[in-house]
């Protein structure tokens, strides 16, 4: 059971129909602080939303926003089509995760679920059998009768996610979940969030900091910074083609060069390299405009290094200054003219000719892995 939802309606020019999230320039400041400036973001029915970035970038404001424990300075918002900016918590239909878990310690597992429900005046019936099918659901079904300090970190962490889809909430909120745990632990629990969003069709809206767990877990990444929505995406659209060198940098590895365009060959852009005038650098033409001034992104794993006479594609030169040895994968770091490192991450092919550090090298690239990116940030109003 889910709480009544708030009474006003929604305009129909702000609300697309299949919307269960809606936000408008919603904002938050704390004297000259700006938390988080004007805001808009939807979240349709059934998808998993990261909220993800690096303290202070807003996304914990934002979360808090929606779930009606901070009240926003100006702005709206609205769940499944109903105006919710001021309503209270209990009348949102939200059920939250926490990285705490926020469990009862002197209730048992069975009673730390039914909370919800007894709050919601369930019937007892009702009650058994509900908190039987979320236990069997996070495959706990034999801790129902322990206290939470009984159960690992791994166990009452899906005991705080059985406590909150148990009540079947239009949206779950999750803080931080798995900030508290290892990273195998983590790494286990993210594949099974993932699966039970899956099975349960529900609007998740997850804050992390982390950028493994945001590509892992979800349909759709929103990359803050500073308070702003710096990227908006896929996983695949924000890790191969961002938008600015800050989500080029955040999220994943990358390697950055500072470039100059120079004129444009069937249809690709050609720049010079500043640190490395040899053969120019193909790149595809960005979807944005962009100065004579620019930066080139390449992802580690697209650069290959072999020998000075070798690779096709965009190709500069270099010295091997260091390989290690990481099991499946090898990292070779390569030094360009002016100093600069780039890093290259290549799978462990135990017959291939040995490099050794100081060997003169090339490392090539797809042009179409060649990502352009503005050379300085836009400037916001």
């Amino acid at each position: 059971m889910a709480l009544d939802p708030p009474t006003s309606d929604i305009s129909p020019a702000a609300a697309p129909l299949n919307q269960k999230l809606v936000v408008r320039a919603l904002r938050k400041s704390y004297h000259d602080v700006v938390a988080l400036a004007p805001t808009d973001l939807d979240v349709r029915e059934g998808e998993f939303v990261t909220l993800l970035g690096p303290s202070g970038s807003g996304k914990t404001t934002l979360l808090m926003m929606v779930a009606g424990l901070l009240e926003p300075d100006g702005g709206d918002l609205w769940i499944d089509g109903m105006k919710a900016t001021y309503a209270p918590p209990w009348e949102r239909g939200i059920g939250m995760v926490f990285q705490s878990y926020a469990l009862f310690p002197h209730l048992s597992v069975f009673e730390n679920i039914a909370f919800p429900l007894r709050m919601r005046r369930v019937g007892a019936a009702e009650i058994r059998r509900e908190v039987s099918r979320v236990l069997e659901i996070v495959q706990l079904p034999h801790v129902a009768d322990r206290l939470p300090r009984a159960l690992s970190g791994g166990q009452q962490q899906r005991i705080a996610l059985a406590r909150c889809i148990v009540f079947r909430p239009s949206i779950i909120l999750m803080d931080e979940p798995l900030g508290a745990l290892d990273k195998k632990l983590r790494d286990q629990l993210q594949l099974e969030i993932k699966q039970l969003h899956k099975q349960l069709g529900t609007t998740i809206l997850y804050v992390t900091h982390d950028q493994q767990e945001a590509l892992t877990m979800s349909d759709r990444i929103c990359l803050m910074n500073q308070g702003r929505i710096e990227q908006l995406g896929t996983p695949e659209e924000v890790y191969f083609r961002p938008r600015t060198v800050f989500a080029a940098d955040f999220l994943g590895e990358s390697n950055i060069l500072d470039a100059t365009a120079v004129g444009e060959v069937g249809g690709f852009l050609e720049l010079r390299c500043n640190n490395s005038p040899g053969a120019p650098i193909r790149a595809p033409r960005p979807g944005h405009a962009l100065g004579r001034d620019v930066r080139i992104m390449i992802r580690p794993e697209q650069m290959l290094v072999g020998p000075p006479d070798g690779g096709a594609g965009n190709t500069l030169p270099g010295i091997l200054r260091e390989t290690i040895f990481i099991g499946g994968t090898t990292r070779h770091h390569i030094g360009i003219e002016g100093g600069q490192l780039l890093v290259s991450v290549q799978l462990t092919n135990p017959g291939a000719a040995p490099l050794r550090a100081g060997d003169k090298v090339n490392v090539t690239w797809p042009v179409l892995s060649t990502i352009v990116l503005p050379a300085a940030p836009e400037r916001r109003s």
